[in-house]
């Protein structure tokens, strides 16, 4: 419920000066009526003079605790002037006074007895006073987001952090594990516990809960056995059982038996003192015990946490003098396995909530100061923190992902002392995962820095090739995947083996069309957007220079495969991304991550990172030809370069790489094309011929092994090993010419065959391109080598894919002549 088309608020400070409040720049459409509201005796409202100008700046809604409340929008400018008794502003009088003034989320301009201010990224409460007056005396007043509602969103965004680390804990320890103790400085941790209590109280809707628990109480039908002439009720089961026990006054009757005068009576009805209800009590008992010492340590009154205590306690207190509890005694020993508490609606949420009081004792975090302390909140902080959260549980619920401690900077640890979360501002934070099912590991951190590393020619290596090749960057959160064949991501990173994902929390970016902005057919307009750009950066409105910074870690930050921006939009919440090629990467994009739309903005993510995975193992995806590509450029300089690097280049300081004599090229050679190199005499010693294997046909693109380039010699085979399991080699030796290779489509293959005297056409050929070795026969002795394919493909450090029944492998020369 809220006030609508309030243009300005007025405070009556005393008898002589009234503050009034509004919206910067909208004064001369304030009226100059006033009119009572709900905020009190001493605060009234101006309308705006015409319904149209009203832009809903100042709005008295019904808060979280359903009191009135002043809210003020963040990063929207207001003032507040004093008047005098003539309705102009005062020539003296008290000053008004910031509670936040010295905070640096709080811009004031003063101006006589006005000032000019503005919240940015910070909401909670606050207020004015004015002069030396008592705290009572003071506008308060509540600010709230403009990117998120402050009800669906703010009020989800804390809980959802709260509820995080919650399942975080369980995860860690679970539930029938925990080891529950009592905090040594139980104040160290009241503020966790609050943070859980108001979580549930606010969602879970406690009187709520309590009137489920009222219609359908826990019960125990109870017997009671009492004394009662003989005749007036059924003699207890006890009595036929124990007469003598259950009975009095017995006396002789004529035929000589013995009749009772007084017996046992059972008589039963139910009861609310059951364990359930004992339980139920003795946790209300400990929220509301939460509620009062937390107000009674932070003494202030105005803070929000303590405000949301007193209205929890007071609800607390209502529940607790219900008649319910008349006949519910005290706990003795806590029912664990009790089925009303774990199945029952109302019971269970209080079960669960008691236990989130218990794990709160051990937890650590250290950077929730800056959050939940005092009575503002850091906006763009908090939506940082949640945004981490949600890409560990969509990186958690992937297919097999399997969380592991891991790095020296990992995101929690567990020990004996309870659970320590080290997300912190400004400071790096890993979780690593294994993925199984994708064969793959990777890293999520936050806050990782890519230091600035260049090449020169002492520190030339694959060891160097990782961080930033100019100025150091830090994106907000980081994705490292790698294949699980490596023992960590350093390994990965020597290999090149590794891609990065960045994302960047933007909590000011609400639009996804200003982010990414548009397709301009003339110069003028691009013209006036780059002044824009200058413009939006003075005022820190900043938006298409954030998709910009996607494409300076995509050039800035080596092994990067993408960068998007996460910002808390309604817009496109399925991503907007856009590639290089028509693969997923490398690119940019944004995605929004909003959380009253949270379930959407996981559902796009996780069908981002299932693809991105996916892809990453596709070794002939362009991408990957052209990482492996710029790998083998630069894994291994020959010397001279190393020595040269720092020198002006020229045509006679290139060397191409050396070939490595003891790697040997295992090839098929067609039947038919054997014959006729043999016929041709390109098989004796000293004589050329050429080598080829599908690169390219259709849409099928064939990779070539790891580090085939480099090896030195050449071996045949003509038999069909992929159908014999065996490689029957020819005898026949040859050596690899460096730097005579190349890619050829089916022409070129058909005119260099047609050179050492081959003579074929095009349509004897079916891929549309081929990779080429020229080699020279050595040695035409050796005897006829067989090899099993198990032997030669079971050589993991030779990186022999099979993509193709006749693809080229690498092995050892020892192991080809043997």
């Amino acid at each position: 419920m809220k006030e609508s088309s309030i243009g300005a608020v007025c405070f009556h400070v005393d008898a002589k000066h009234t503050a009034l409040l509004y919206a910067f720049g909208t004064m001369d459409t304030i009226g100059a009526m006033e009119e009572p509201c709900m905020l009190g005796s001493r605060f009234s409202v101006r309308r705006y003079k015409d319904d149209a100008a009203h832009k809903d700046l100042l709005r008295i809604d019904k808060g979280v605790d359903d009191m009135p409340v002043l809210r003020l929008l963040e990063t929207q400018q207001y003032t507040v002037k004093l008047l005098g008794p003539d309705g102009r502003e005062a020539a003296e009088g008290p000053q008004p006074k910031f509670q936040n003034e010295t905070n640096r989320s709080l811009h004031v301009a003063r101006d006589g007895y006005s000032a000019a201010f503005q919240f940015v990224n910070y909401l909670g409460r606050s207020r004015i006073t004015f002069g030396d007056t008592a705290e009572d005396d003071a506008i308060r007043f509540e600010v709230v987001p403009q990117k998120f509602d402050y009800e669906d969103d703010y009020i989800r965004l804390t809980e959802a952090i709260a509820g995080s680390c919650a399942r975080l804990l369980l995860d860690v320890s679970g539930a029938t594990s925990n080891v529950f103790r009592q905090a040594v400085r139980p104040s160290d941790t009241l503020l966790e516990q609050f943070i859980f209590l108001r979580q549930f109280c606010y969602s879970e809707n406690l009187p709520g809960l309590f009137a489920a628990i009222r219609r359908n109480p826990d019960r125990a039908l109870v017997a009671e056995e009492t004394f009662q002439p003989y005749g007036t009720g059924m003699p207890s089961q006890r009595f036929f059982r124990i007469p003598f026990s259950c009975g009095r006054g017995w006396v002789r009757i004529a035929n000589g038996s013995c009749l009772p005068q007084v017996t046992t009576v059972e008589r039963k009805h139910d009861t609310l003192d059951t364990p359930a209800n004992r339980f139920l009590r003795f946790a209300f008992e400990r929220f509301d015990e939460v509620c009062v010492h937390l107000s009674e340590r932070l003494t202030d009154t105005a803070l929000e946490c303590v405000r949301e205590a007193q209205s929890i306690h007071a609800m607390l207190d209502d529940i607790l003098h219900d008649t319910f509890f008349d006949d519910v005694g005290t706990m003795d020993i806590l029912p664990q396995n009790n089925q009303a508490l774990v199945k029952r609606e109302g019971y269970a949420q209080v079960f669960a909530a008691n236990g989130m009081l218990d794990l709160a004792l051990q937890l650590d975090w250290h950077g929730k100061d800056k959050v939940y302390e005092g009575e503002s909140k850091n906006v763009a902080l908090l939506y940082e923190y949640w945004l981490f959260f949600e890409l560990y549980k969509i990186i958690h619920a992937l297919p097999g992902c399997e969380a592991v401690q891991a790095g020296i900077h990992p995101f929690f640890t567990a020990d004996a002392s309870g659970l320590t979360i080290s997300l912190s501002q400004s400071k790096e934070s890993c979780q690593s995962f294994r993925l199984p099912a994708f064969s793959a590991k990777l890293n999520l951190y936050y806050n990782r820095t890519f230091a600035a590393r260049m090449f020169t020619h002492d520190t030339f290596s694959a060891a160097c090739y990782a961080g930033s090749y100019s100025r150091p960057f830090r994106p907000d959160y980081t994705i490292a995947v790698f294949p699980d064949v490596y023992a960590d991501e350093d390994a990965a990173v020597m290999d090149g083996a590794v891609s990065f994902l960045h994302f960047d929390a933007k909590y000011r970016v609400d639009d996804l069309a200003s982010l990414v902005g548009r397709d301009h057919e003339n110069d003028a307009e691009t013209e006036d957007e780059l002044s824009e750009e200058k413009a939006e950066a003075v005022t820190n409105t900043y938006k298409r220079g954030d998709l910009l910074k996607m494409h300076t870690y995509n050039d800035a930050i080596r092994r990067t495969a993408g960068s998007y921006v996460l910002y808390p939009g309604d817009g496109t919440l399925e991503g907007e991304a856009f590639h290089i090629y028509d693969e997923i990467l490398p690119g940019v994009g944004a995605f929004a991550m909003k959380p009253s739309r949270a379930m959407e903005g996981e559902e796009a993510l996780r069908t981002f990172f299932v693809k991105f995975i996916a892809f990453r193992v596709q070794r002939q995806s362009r991408m990957n030809r052209m990482m492996y590509a710029k790998e083998t450029v630069l894994r291994e300089p020959p010397a001279r370069l190393r020595e040269t690097m720092s020198a002006a280049p020229s045509a006679s300081s290139y060397h191409p790489p050396q070939p490595r004599a003891e790697l040997c090229i295992l090839g098929y050679l067609r039947p038919a094309y054997l014959d006729t190199l043999r016929k041709a005499g390109c098989l004796r010693v000293g004589r050329t011929f050429l080598f080829y294997w599908h690169a390219i046909r259709g849409d099928v693109v064939y990779p070539y092994p790891h580090g085939i380039f480099q090896a030195g010699f050449f071996r045949c085979y003509a038999n069909q090993a992929a159908i014999q399991r065996r490689y029957e080699l020819e005898p026949l030796c040859c050596e690899v010419l460096a730097g005579e290779n190349a890619l050829l489509s089916r022409a070129e293959l058909t005119e260099a065959l047609a050179a050492q005297g081959c003579l074929t056409k095009e349509a004897d050929h079916h891929a549309d391109f081929y990779y080429a070795l020229t080699v020279r026969v050595t040695e035409t002795s050796i005897k006829r080598t067989v090899l099993k394919s198990k032997t030669v493909d079971s050589n993991a450090k030779t990186d022999n894919g099979v993509f193709h029944p006749y693809a080229p492998k690498i092995i050892r020369l020892a192991q080809a002549m043997r």
